[in-house]
């Protein structure tokens, strides 16, 4: 069973009981105490064999509770975190872990960093369909392009335009954010035939994979409306169907949100 602690918008993620370890999570109560320098100290004894250490020892790094932040080493904890979160059990963590390091190398503009990060996040991504890891992935590519025109490196419009098509499925599938980030990208696009057609070319790779072409956007579930009654019409009868929820509009998962 997971637990979630809140902190400062992202996501403390323990577990009350895992089959390798005890029950007891020392770095847990600590955290919940105060304490962060113990619960760093606890948390770094297990770090390499226990993903939840390690993905909690990222938090820590990164919102500099204990310390000073130190966002590389928050991402080296993350990166550990998502390799080691290999059972189907730990899809949720594996999932906030590779957000945290997109979220890191966004934020922090750490062009070194942009090639691990976009290897886990292009996985997710095309391999499930998730809107919020197309859009992740959308924005780092984004970020590719830019580092690219500063630095005078040639062909920087091929990620400008990917931006523009995992950003596109990504609004498509439900990230709400994406379609104006998606407008922003577009202007930056110097080729914008070609960059309308990857839009084609991220649902074609999302079709291989077995995800579905196309995803509902959530709606506002709304009270179905009684049938109109007049006096030239008799009442229809037909009963409002209800409506399906977006399998991807979760409400058990946080996810980033970058400006």
């Amino acid at each position: 069973m997971l637990r979630f602690i809140g902190v400062l918008g992202i996501c403390i993620l323990t577990m009350s009981f895992m089959a390798s370890h005890a029950e007891a999570d020392p770095g847990s109560d600590a955290y919940r105490a105060g304490n962060y320098e113990l619960a760093r100290t606890e948390w770094e004894k297990n770090a390499y064999s226990d993903p939840f250490a390690a993905y909690n020892l990222g938090i820590l790094y990164e919102t500099g509770k204990g310390g000073a932040p130190d966002y590389k080493t928050a991402f080296k904890w993350y990166l550990e975190a998502a390799n080691d979160a290999r059972k189907d059990e730990l899809k949720t963590l594996k999932r906030q872990a590779v957000f945290a390091m997109g979220r890191i190398t966004i934020t922090n503009r750490d062009a070194d960093l942009i090639s691990t990060t976009g290897s886990k996040l292009s996985t997710l991504a095309m391999k499930t369909g998730d809107p919020h890891a197309l859009r992740l992935r959308g924005l780092l590519m984004e970020f590719q392009a830019d580092h690219s025109i500063e630095n005078n490196i040639r062909n920087a419009d091929n990620p400008m335009r990917f931006a523009y098509g995992l950003l596109r499925v990504a609004a498509d599938r439900g990230a709400p954010l994406a379609e104006e980030e998606a407008k922003r990208v577009f202007k930056k696009v110097n080729d914008k035939g070609r960059a309308k057609n990857n839009i084609n070319l991220v649902r074609d790779e999302l079709q291989r994979n077995g995800v579905g072409l196309r995803q509902t956007k959530p709606k506002h579930k709304s009270t179905p409306k009684a049938p109109k009654v007049t006096k030239t019409k008799k009442p229809s009868g037909k009963k409002a169907q209800n409506h399906i929820d977006d399998p991807d509009n979760r409400s058990d998962i946080q996810h980033p949100e970058i400006e």
